[in-house]
Parts: C-alpha cells; sequence; structure tokens
C-alpha cells in the first residue's frame, strides 16, 4: 500500500512538471531556436542578471541574420518597453527581426520581463560594462583631459568607440548581414517597409540618417582629422571610392557627418581587412579620446573612403520617416 502511494505521488509530480514546462513554452520562455541562459536566481521575482548570462526569448520565427541594435544604460531601461511595442506596429518586418541590446549596468528580473513583453520580438541582453572599461593601448585616462563630457569623463567616448569599431568585435553580430541601429531616443514615423530587403534588393552597403556638419569650434580639434585623414590615404596608397564624398568632406569650419543615431549598414562591409585597418589607425591615433572625434564623422569618412555613392542612400531616399530626440 505505502509502494502504491509513492508511485502515485511520483506520478503527480511528473504530471505537475509536464504542466509547468508546457506553460513555459505557451508563454514564450523557452524555445525551439536554442535554450534560455537563465542566472541561478531565476525563481527569484526581482532577482539580477549574472554578467556571463545572455537571454534569448524568441516568441515567433526569427530571421537570424539581421537585428536592431541598440545601446543603453540600465538606467534608461523604463523607456524601452513603450518604444519597442511602437517598433513592432511600425516596422513591417513580420517582427522577425530580433532586438540586439547592449547595455551598461545589470538590471531586475522585473525589468527584463517587462522588456520581453513589450514586444513580440526576440530580445538578447548583452552587458558592455567591460569594454566600456577599455582604451586604445597607450592612452592615458588619467593624464589627459577630455574637451567634451557627458555622463563621466570618458563615457561619452566609450560610446563613439563602441559604435565605430567594438561593436563590429561582439560576438553576438558575427553571423549577422545586416543591422540597424536606432538610438533609445529614436523614433520612426509612420510604418517602415522592411529597409533590410530594400538593401539586399538593391546592393546597398549603407543607408544613412541626413548630413550634418561637426563644427570646429564646438569640438576643438575636429579638423584634425583632415590632417590625419590625408596622411593615412597617402601612406596606404587608397584611392577614395567616392571621391564627390571625400572631397565635400572638409570645410573650413568643420567636417561633414551622417547624423547616425539611426544607420543601416552590412556587416560584410566592416569585415573587409582595408576597413579594418583604417578603424584600428583611428583608434590608435587617440583622436576619439583626444578631440571626441565622433562615429559619426568617422561613419562619414569611412564610407566615402571604401564604398561607391550608388552603395549609400540616405534615410530620405527610401521616404522613412524619423525623428530625434523625441
Amino acid at each position: 500500500m505505502m509502494r502504491f502511494r509513492k508511485h502515485k505521488y511520483l506520478f503527480i509530480i511528473a504530471i505537475v512538471n509536464i504542466l509547468t514546462i508546457s506553460l513555459l513554452v505557451i508563454k514564450g520562455r523557452t524555445n525551439t531556436f536554442g535554450f534560455i541562459k537563465l542566472s541561478p536566481m531565476e525563481n527569484m521575482a526581482d532577482s539580477v542578471l549574472n554578467e556571463s548570462d545572455v537571454v534569448n526569448c524568441p516568441k515567433i520565427p526569427l530571421n537570424s541574420s539581421n537585428a536592431i541594435a541598440i545601446l543603453t544604460s540600465v538606467a534608461d531601461f523604463s523607456e524601452l518597453p513603450a518604444r519597442l511595442s511602437r517598433l513592432d506596429a511600425q516596422f513591417l518586418d513580420n517582427c522577425s527581426t530580433s532586438i540586439l541590446l547592449f547595455h551598461t549596468g545589470f538590471p531586475f528580473r522585473s525589468e527584463i520581463k517587462q522588456m520581453i513583453d513589450s514586444t513580440r520580438r526576440r530580445i538578447i541582453f548583452r552587458n558592455v560594462d567591460n569594454l566600456f572599461a577599455t582604451f586604445p593601448d597607450g592612452f592615458d585616462p588619467y593624464g589627459n583631459e577630455p574637451t567634451f563630457w557627458k555622463r563621466g569623463k570618458w563615457n561619452y567616448h566609450h560610446m563613439i568607440r563602441f559604435w565605430f569599431k567594438l561593436v563590429f568585435e561582439t560576438s553576438e553580430v558575427q553571423s549577422l548581414e545586416y543591422i540597424m541601429r536606432l538610438d533609445t531616443d529614436s523614433r520612426l514615423i509612420g510604418k517602415w517597409t522592411n529597409v533590410f530587403d530594400s538593401m539586399k534588393a538593391n546592393r546597398l552597403l549603407y543607408v544613412a540618417n541626413d548630413e550634418r556638419v561637426e563644427f570646429e569650434k564646438i569640438l576643438p580639434g575636429t579638423l584634425n582629422l583632415r590632417k590625419f585623414f590625408h596622411r593615412y590615404k597617402t601612406e596606404k596608397n587608397l584611392s577614395p571610392k567616392d571621391t564627390v564624398k571625400t572631397q565635400l568632406a572638409f570645410r573650413e569650419d568643420g567636417v561633414l557627418m551622417y547624423y547616425n543615431n539611426f544607420e543601416v549598414f552590412k556587416m560584410s562591409f566592416f569585415r573587409q581587412s582595408l576597413v579594418q585597418d583604417w578603424i584600428n589607425a583611428v583608434d590608435a591615433s587617440h583622436g576619439i579620446y583626444k578631440y571626441r572625434w565622433g562615429d559619426a564623422v568617422l561613419r562619414y569618412l569611412t564610407f566615402a573612403l571604401f564604398a561607391k555613392d550608388y552603395e549609400v542612400v540616405q534615410r530620405a531616399d527610401l521616404n522613412l520617416g524619423y525623428c530625434h530626440p523625441c
């Protein structure tokens, strides 16, 4: 009799476990695309994510070759759910593009759940605190003083370096074909067709935002880029692929830039050895940290050097409405 009761209890426990797993599948907590790596504190409602954890929560079949990349801090997490929800409605890709959320700090489980519940898209959370604690070889962050600062002495410069160089070295982007960058205070206006499909159909390397000017009087040292650019071009015996943009880039009062709080780029472009050499040379010059050379002006110069004019279009050419900040 005792043995029968024991087996009966084991059978009931097994049924409860099966029902629990089924419920998790229905809620999107498990998936057929991979496993969810969770911290040992999973059973706590408000625990924190371990530094090494990456959480993948796909809810519908995903397009693994493209991603929408966002860089933020945990302090700004509360603003994102509403924006991600609007993105689902406005970007007409059937929610197949993943969100690659690069962030500093560690979110609570409740913040992660709120983010996941706000969108049908798969979200990959990637902590980048380790990247924001590094500097180019030979640069002294104590002995140097910035000409511009925001949210700390070197934080803005770390952001520039991330989008200009370090993002291309993260493991999460290695299998991607296209990436759309959006800042946390960016917003699509109206309905957007699938820009990744447009890029592929037209063999584009880059969809740029508006052209603007980075002014020397606001950021002293910006025009030092002119000497660096031409010296590098001469030393490497490079002939710019877009001679018009190269000639227009440097003005008496500043340097042209793409206002790249929005941009879409083809990853294979940045995997080219010539492009990588240029990125590494800029990084080694310490210009990002000494003069706050922005990723916006550097992106403009990168595509002027290595892309033909018909391989780059601006957002307005595709009739895509957008605002920033908003």
